[in-house]
């Protein structure tokens, strides 16, 4: 059985042409159908937010190791991260610093209802976590990040988030001489052994080994 890392970053930049009398905000969010094919199953998640960089981490509270449901594996952590911009693109006199991390970059864990429908009324999350662990299809919890580009032209610098899902160990390893099988982690672990903060949350999300 083997099982990899899945990683994507993706980056976004925005130009205004005309006057507008809104300035722009962007809001995405992941879910935690990643964690388990059994939308039954319990997560526990975390946020950790510093100047470099702001994730969710998630992940089952009982993991089956080397196991899956559906195709998908039970176990492993997902995590949604996302690079703040600079200050130079960006207004910071909207709104109170309270609600602002890291150059205008607000995040929520709650449900999907909850958080959705926040940022369009606010134009911007207000940092709150909700620590009720709980099923995956109960109250459907999303882990959101919004970013208010304040008052622009264009930005300066583009706006870039990461999704990623790791396991540990990765396979499960044997060979013809009948050995038993031993667990094998993926290569990257060789440099970054603390995924949580040295591989996904790096400055330029390094995530490859």
């Amino acid at each position: 059985m083997a099982q990899l890392m899945l990683c994507k970053c993706t980056q976004m930049s925005a130009e205004v042409r005309e006057i507008v009398l809104r300035s722009p905000s962007c809001f995405s969010s992941c879910v935690a159908e990643w964690n388990s094919g059994n939308r039954g199953q319990t997560i526990q998640w975390n946020t950790t937010s510093n100047a470099d960089v702001i994730y969710h981490s998630v992940k089952l509270q009982t993991q089956a190791v080397l196991n899956e449901i559906s195709n998908q594996a039970e176990w492993g952590n997902l995590y949604y991260a996302i690079k703040p911009v600079s200050n130079s693109s960006l207004s910071s006199f909207r709104y109170p610093q309270s609600m602002i991390q890291g150059n205008n970059i607000t995040y929520k864990i709650d449900s999907d209802s909850v958080s959705r429908n926040m940022f369009l009324q606010h134009g911007v999350l207000d940092k709150n976590i909700d620590k009720r662990f709980r099923a995956i299809n109960n109250a459907f919890p999303v882990f959101a990040i919004s970013c208010d580009f304040g008052t622009i032209q264009a930005t300066q610098t583009p706006l870039v988030w990461a999704v990623g899902y790791t396991t540990d160990p990765a396979i499960s390893y044997t060979d013809l001489s009948g050995a038993p099988a031993t667990p094998r982690l993926l290569y990257y672990k060789s440099k970054y052994p603390q995924a949580d903060d040295r591989a996904l949350v790096s400055g330029n999300f390094s995530l490859e080994g």
